[in-house]
């Protein structure tokens, strides 16, 4: 009799794993055919998504799509307690996520773009797959989020605290040190915190490790908690203390080590020495609890999922996807590209116009319709000036090259700020870089937009006015505007020439007659 028993246990479970495995392979099917269409009608913001991934700061995004598979595959056996069914009201997101996206379109704010996107590919998951399923793999599909390159907001506090860190250290040391913006003075050398020293890829890659290890290690959210507030803390601090072991090694050895190519090797020794001590620290408190799980219970009640009505829900959610990409391609052909002008706004007299090189000082936009740099003097005052324009048929202003990134390579600024400056009679708040002494040149460098006729130095109200112009096309063109004049001791100097340069200048008519 116990043997009739097992043997009728066996013939259920292995009945019960065919139904399971092949709803599951349905499903999976589908979702594959419905994600490689999405792709396809979203294939701009996947294309710019993957090329931002070749930046350094951004180069683990690679690995973000890998480790979410690695861990649903791992996690395979979760699958066993659920049957896939489809949930409709997954369908309720997708647009939301679209209105985000042709928001993020409009003003060309590419990270909402593909923030959209990746919410779109999770809301397409849950509505295939149903509630349970994505509650079971809730993790693996939260952390493509990660694929999505963000957290440069990071990098200026990152900067400051490790260059007052370093000062600190640096004092308590007994090395005679003074720090000007983000430029550390010791008597044999001038060392720069600049981005790619703030620690903000040492962050990001601590902290997307950090989330990995917490799940697979962990079990209970205090645990995983406390192992990321110390993923966050870690990394902050070794880049403080990598900072100040570079300058003081530079420092004791008169230069000899820890320059160039060197210091960016220690930095990276040590970033990974200080992620192994971490993990070997959180490794000490693990929880390997092994789940529990049973094949689903198949209900006879229930239908079996069918291939059509996957298909269905798979086709309806790729037809409301689509609905922001046609609107965006609407906007974008229902007026002709309008290409800028070559006309400069006119400077008055006395500043006159004087032959001018490329603007090595700038590092050229890739995006502009057109750029122009001129250069004038009055008596012995002379201020550098760059203009880049923008169509409405482009992309308009991108931000990456305005403002800060504006800068060529060989300019290093010692402080930002902003500055209220009187231009077309109305006082306009303009962005202010200011380059350090000792270093290629002294300048002051001011620069601001003009987007739907307005000025503004705001980056959010460029990306609003950009979206404006894009559905109203009132005025379909922005510029990006910089100005900079050179200075001895005193920025000051600089400023007051600035100022009466642009109390000369012909601004809004001029730039609104220079498109056409």
């Amino acid at each position: 009799m116990e043997i009739t028993q097992t043997v009728s246990d066996v013939t259920n479970r292995n009945a019960l794993s065919a139904d399971w495995s092949a709803e599951w392979k349905r499903a999976i099917i589908v979702f594959t055919v419905a994600l490689c269409g999405l792709i396809v009608i979203y294939w701009q913001t996947v294309s710019q998504l993957v090329a931002t991934w070749d930046s350094a700061e951004y180069s683990h995004c690679y690995l973000i799509v890998p480790i979410s598979l690695y861990l649903i595959w791992t996690g395979k056996n979760r699958a066993r307690a659920i049957l896939p069914r489809p949930e409709l009201l997954a369908l309720c997101l997708l647009p939301l996520f679209g209105v985000v996206w042709f928001a993020g379109d409009l003003g060309n704010v590419r990270i909402l773009q593909q923030m959209a996107f990746v919410g779109t590919v999770m809301a397409l998951a849950w509505a295939v797959f149903g509630t349970a399923a994505v509650r079971a793999y809730r993790f693996p599909l939260a952390f493509l989020v990660f694929a999505v390159p963000f957290g440069e907001s990071v990098i200026p506090p990152l900067q400051d605290f490790t260059a007052i860190a370093t000062l600190k250290l640096l004092t308590w040391s007994g090395i005679p040190v003074v720090m000007e913006g983000h430029f550390i003075l010791v008597p044999n050398g001038v060392w720069e915190v600049a981005e790619a020293c703030a620690g903000a890829r040492y962050l990001l890659s601590s902290f997307v490790l950090g989330l990995v290890f917490a799940h697979l290690v962990y079990r209970s959210t205090k645990r995983r908690i406390i192992f990321m507030v110390l993923a966050v803390v870690f990394p902050i601090a070794a880049n403080a203390i990598r900072a100040y072991g570079i300058v003081a090694l530079g420092y004791i050895s008169d230069n000899r080590i820890a320059v160039g190519v060197d210091h960016l090797i220690y930095g990276w020794i040590f970033f990974s020495l200080v992620t192994l001590v971490l993990f070997s620290i959180g490794f000490r408190w693990r929880e390997t609890e092994p789940e529990r799980l049973e094949f689903a219970a198949v209900d006879a009640s229930i239908a079996p999922l069918s291939s059509k009505t996957l298909a269905i829900v798979a086709v309806t959610a790729l037809l409301i996807s689509a609905v922001p990409a046609t609107a965006s391609y609407w906007v974008s052909h229902r007026i002709a590209p309008i290409r800028a002008g070559t006309t400069v706004p006119t400077i008055k007299s006395p500043w006159q116009a004087e032959p001018f090189s490329p603007a090595s000082w700038i590092s050229e936009s890739n995006t502009a319709s057109f750029t122009q740099s001129v250069a004038y003097s009055n008596s012995q005052k002379r201020v550098r000036l760059y203009f880049a324009f923008y169509s409405v048929g482009g992309n308009g202003i991108d931000l990456n090259s305005s403002g800060k990134h504006l800068l060529a390579s060989q300019w290093s600024a010692a402080s930002k700020g902003t500055r209220l400056a009187e231009i077309d009679g109305k006082q306009t708040q303009l962005i202010e870089l200011i380059t350090p002494p000792d270093t290629v040149g002294q300048r002051v460098y001011w620069t601001w937009y003009w987007v739907n006729g307005e000025f503004t130095s705001s980056p959010y109200q460029v990306k609003a006015l950009q979206a404006k112009a894009r559905l109203t096309a009132k005025f379909p063109a922005s510029a990006v505007v910089a100005i900079s004049a050179d200075y001895v001791a005193d920025p000051a100097e600089a400023r007051t020439i600035l100022q009466d340069f642009v109390q000369h200048f012909d601004f809004a008519d001029q730039l609104s007659q220079s498109f056409r």
